[in-house]
Parts: C-alpha cells; sequence; structure tokens
C-alpha cells in the first residue's frame, strides 16, 4: 500500500504545478459587449502585437479598430454597438501608464519657500541672489561702519548705493539709482565724459513715453530763443505721437515741476602770467566758497569753447569751485577767459516749472514753450528773515548795493565755536560803539559774526598778529 501513497502525492503535485502554471500564464481570453466606441482591455499593458478579435467566429480585420498597448485602451473604428466580441491577447506584468513611486514630490515640496527640491533643477534658483529682481539688471553697494577716537563718541555710518535696469511687465522699462548717502559724492572733473553718481532717480519709460523722478538735466529745446541747461530735482515726462503717418504729422509733449539744484553764474576774468591755476570761481554775490554742480560748466578762452579733460584743456574741482588748466593751453596775462557755471545755493528754494509743445507737418516744425522759475520767498533755508530785514530789503529798490545789515548777534556761549564779546573803545578820541572783539570768556563772549569780503582795505577788520 506504500506506492498507492507515493502515486497520490505525485498525483497532488503534478495538479498544483498544472494549477499554478494556468494561473501564471500572461494569455488572456475575455468576451465583452460594445457598449462605446472606446474600451480599456486590461489593467495591465498589452504584449503590442498580440491583440486578435474575434466576431461571431471570424477574426476583426485590423482596420476596424486601434489601440493603445501600454494603456490597455482600444477604439473601435467601426460602428459595432450591441456586437458581441471576443478578446485575445497576452499581457506584460506592469502597466506602463501608471506612474510607480517609493515617496510622493508633494511631501518634498510641501514648504517651498523654505526646502527645495533636490531633484528638480531650477535655473532661476540655481544663482545665490540674496535680492533677486526677476529681469532686472542691478548692481550698487551696501555698507555699515564705526568710527572712533580718542576725542569722539562712536558714530555709526552707512552708505547704500544701488542702480536697476531692465524691463517690467507691459513692456515697461525701468532705470534707476538710489543712494542714502548723506553727502552727495561729485565726480572728478578730470576726464571728458562725468558719471554722475550724486543723480537719483527713477525713470518709467514705454515705447514713446517716459516718466523721470528724481535727479535730471533739462536743456533748452532747438531754437533761438529761451537758450537754458538746468540740473533739477523733481518729475519730468515726456510723450511723442503720430498724428497722421501720410501727411507726415507728429507731435511731442514735455513738462516739468522740479527745483532748481542751482542758480547760473558767470566768471569774467584775465589770465596770470605763466600761472595755469588753479583759478577760484565766485558767486553771483562774490562767495568766495561755492559747490559747482558737476558737467554744468562751460569754458571759454578768447571766445573758443575748451574741452574738460587732464589730456585736454582743463580740469575742475567741483567741490571746492576750482579751474586749472592743462599745458595744452598756456595762460598769459593777455588771455580773457569766461566761465558759465551752475552753483548750489541754499538761501531760497527755487521751483521751476516748464511746458512745452512741438508740430512736425512735412519739413516744417513749429512749437510753444513756457519757462517760470522763481524763488520761493516765504521759504529760506539758511536764512531768517525777521520784519527789519524785510523792510530794509523793501527798501532799497533796484540798489543791490543797499542790500546791508549787521552781521553779528548774540547767540550765546558756545566752546567749540568763535565767539566775539561787544565793547565800546576810544580811539583818538572818538568813541566807537559796538566793537567786536575776539574772546573765549564765558561770561562776554556771546556774539556771532558774519563777514563778508569787500575788498582788500577797504573792510573794518583788522587781524591782531
Amino acid at each position: 500500500m506504500q506506492w498507492i501513497r507515493y502515486m497520490l502525492l505525485i498525483s497532488c503535485w503534478v495538479t498544483s504545478y498544472w494549477v499554478s502554471a494556468q494561473s501564471w500564464s500572461n494569455e488572456r481570453i475575455r468576451t465583452t459587449v460594445v457598449r462605446a466606441d472606446t474600451l480599456l482591455i486590461d489593467t495591465l499593458s498589452l504584449l503590442p502585437g498580440s491583440l486578435t478579435i474575434l466576431r461571431q467566429g471570424d477574426t476583426l480585420a485590423a482596420q476596424a479598430y486601434t489601440y493603445d498597448a501600454l494603456q490597455s485602451r482600444l477604439i473601435w473604428q467601426q460602428p459595432l454597438v450591441g456586437d458581441t466580441v471576443e478578446l485575445r491577447y497576452k499581457v506584460l506584468g506592469f502597466s506602463f501608464a501608471r506612474v510607480y513611486q517609493n515617496k510622493s514630490d508633494t511631501i518634498i515640496n510641501a514648504t517651498p519657500a523654505v526646502i527645495m527640491n533636490p531633484f528638480v533643477v531650477d535655473e532661476d534658483n540655481s544663482r545665490d541672489n540674496w535680492l533677486d529682481f526677476g529681469g532686472l539688471n542691478y548692481n550698487g553697494s551696501f555698507a555699515r561702519g564705526l568710527s572712533f577716537g580718542n576725542r569722539q563718541d562712536v558714530v555709526l555710518n552707512s552708505s547704500f548705493n544701488l542702480q536697476l535696469s531692465g524691463l517690467l511687465g507691459n513692456d515697461v522699462e525701468v532705470v534707476a539709482a538710489m543712494t542714502d548717502n548723506n553727502i552727495p559724492i561729485q565726480p572728478e572733473g578730470n576726464t571728458q565724459q562725468l558719471q554722475d553718481f550724486d543723480q537719483v532717480y527713477i525713470q518709467l519709460k514705454r515705447n514713446n513715453t517716459a516718466l523721470t523722478v528724481g535727479d535730471f538735466e533739462w536743456r533748452t529745446p532747438e531754437g533761438y530763443f529761451l537758450r537754458y541747461n538746468k540740473k533739477l530735482q523733481g518729475a519730468a515726462f515726456s510723450t511723442r505721437a503720430v498724428v497722421d503717418e501720410e501727411r507726415h504729422i507728429s507731435t511731442s509733449a514735455k513738462g516739468s515741476a522740479a527745483i532748481a539744484r542751482g542758480q547760473f553764474g558767470r566768471n569774467s576774468f584775465f589770465g596770470q602770467e605763466g600761472n595755469q591755476g588753479p583759478y577760484r570761481l565766485q558767486g553771483n554775490n562774490n562767495e568766495s566758497f561755492i559747490i559747482v554742480l558737476a558737467g554744468s560748466e562751460r569754458v571759454y578762452i578768447d571766445g573758443v569753447l575748451m574741452k574738460r579733460g587732464a589730456e585736454y584743456d582743463y580740469v575742475i574741482d567741483y567741490n571746492t569751485g576750482e579751474i586749472t588748466f592743462t599745458p595744452n593751453r598756456l595762460i598769459t596775462k593777455d588771455i580773457r577767459i569766461i566761465v558759465e557755471f551752475e552753483y548750489s545755493t541754499q538761501n531760497y528754494f527755487r521751483s521751476l516749472i516748464n511746458a512745452q509743445n512741438d508740430w512736425e507737418v512735412g519739413n516744417f516744425t513749429f512749437g510753444f514753450n513756457f519757462y517760470n522759475e522763481q524763488d520761493a520767498k516765504n521759504q529760506p533755508v539758511l536764512e531768517t528773515l525777521d520784519s527789519a530785514r524785510v523792510a530794509v530789503l523793501e527798501s532799497v529798490g533796484d540798489s543791490i548795493q543797499n542790500a546791508v545789515f549787521t552781521g553779528f548777534d548774540s547767540v550765546g556761549y558756545s566752546a567749540d565755536q568763535v565767539r566775539y564779546q561787544v565793547v565800546d573803545t576810544l580811539v583818538n578820541g572818538i568813541l566807537y560803539t559796538d566793537v567786536l572783539v575776539f574772546s573765549t570768556n564765558p561770561d562776554s563772549a556771546l556774539y556771532r559774526a558774519n563777514f563778508s569780503f569787500v575788498g582788500e582795505g577797504q573792510g573794518n577788520y583788522r587781524i591782531a598778529s
């Protein structure tokens, strides 16, 4: 009976192997009724070229259908709705239309502002920029510093300069220069081309329209009348439009509302024999120390316009208002020098309003220009005029030489400033009152004096030693 046991064991093993082989076979047979023009055949991808379709025992022509093997999708090309078909095909071990992953990328990108996906290369984020302006180009500097010494406290110094250029949305072009320096840095006047570091502005431009806010330069329109060249601080607008292209008619408009950074000055003098400089420029009221606006000067020698630059005719120090001529232009006592320039004054705010409209009709051009510049009389910067001083100015009329008044006032003692005491002095039997004498006594040195240069030997100021 032992052999019967062995036969039953072998029979069970063969049966189980046959069943297992049938279950792992990739060949499938499916009968279905056509309900729509698209049919999902299986959940796994098909082996390409293995699909056969039978209808009523006959093989269906290949022109009657198309199928996607990877997605197991069948599309009928002939109307077979309601017919029963038999599908015979082989499948692969996977569905290649599905996404297989061990981890979801949504977990990696859960906090995109903090964590960057290391498996995705982003060209925009590949640059290590702490300040990203997108399509804008920028450069500049940012600095913080401390200064201290044995005679001063700790002082915090800051500096910020930024230049921007590029395109914003809707084809708007932006150009900007921004700074928070307290003292404007003027360029050196030893080259022909100047880069105005002291300009702070933002310019928006689109097509033929531009808007500038900040520091800008406003030049005279083409023509004989109303010639000017001003450096301003405010807002300027300009636009241009074609009215009739066939008849060549176009118009342009400009306008500005700003505060003038300086006023016009003109110095005329003869050179000194063999002295190339420096020659100090003066203001309209004989101011000795002025700041010339960079690039505003025009230098003429015997009526000929000179060119700025160390390799040309002259160099100029804008901060001190001194001009020096190069060896290319030798200075003698017979040479007449004329310098036209703009210099900074802080007596009054000077407002300026300008409007311009030009028309071009064929070869004919005409235009209108409005220009208004005046002092803001009620907004002095350095001087505070009381009623007595206002009365003096009202009474002088056109006699500017009479527009003078006393230049000393009681302001109290200050150890770090020059102070005077007022005394009465008897000289040759003549009593002089209100004579200022330099003093460091806190009890009597209470007066501050302002002096004006009236010419050598013509004033009342005498240096003791």
